[in-house]
């Protein structure tokens, strides 16, 4: 039987509610729980070409996600592209292995977006 794993996406998806304004500490608090509960995959927030904030779950980067991982987790922290939202050109190369980025794209752009993920 395959194992099963879990995948939260609190900070992405439920940023529809609020804009993703969740605040830097509720941020960081929702990740480091979600991290000592051994979720498999925790998704925090989008990754965009935007200004920076530091209260909302939008990054421009996995440098701005990287104060929000504890240092002890074997949880993997993901970011999800819309397709078309940021080339792979301001995508900078990300040194921790325990970051993955997921890719959203609708049925008329599969043939582009894959080939997006393959540069990527």
């Amino acid at each position: 039987m395959k194992q099963i794993q879990i995948l939260d996406c609190t900070l992405r998806d439920g940023g529809y509610v609020n804009n993703w304004e969740f605040g830097e500490k509720n941020i960081k608090n929702i990740i480091f729980n979600l991290s000592k509960s051994n979720i498999d995959f925790i998704e925090c927030g989008f990754l965009k070409d935007i200004k920076y904030d530091t209260n909302i779950s939008i990054f421009n980067s996995f440098n701005n996600l990287k104060k929000f991982i504890p240092s002890d987790s074997n949880s993997i922290y993901t970011l999800m592209i819309n397709f078309g939202d940021i080339s792979n050109d301001n995508i900078p190369k990300c040194q921790n292995p325990n970051t993955a980025i997921r890719v959203a794209f609708k049925k008329e752009q599969c043939e582009n977006a894959i080939k997006f993920c393959q540069e990527l």
